[in-house]
């Protein structure tokens, strides 16, 4: 795994990154997946197609 540390010090004005693996972020994208299906089923709706 690349470190962190080293890509932080080549830019400076940016904010250090995890010092080791301990620094997880977790991302929920299941309002990202709610958006995609959204214009899906107005889309088969307006084609008169059911699932």
């Amino acid at each position: 795994m690349r470190s962190s540390r080293r890509s932080a010090r080549s830019s400076p004005n940016r904010a250090p990154g995890r010092a080791d693996d301990s620094g997880i972020t977790v991302f929920d994208s299941s309002g990202i997946g709610l958006q995609d299906l959204y214009p899906g089923l107005a889309l088969l709706k307006k084609m008169d197609i059911s699932l």
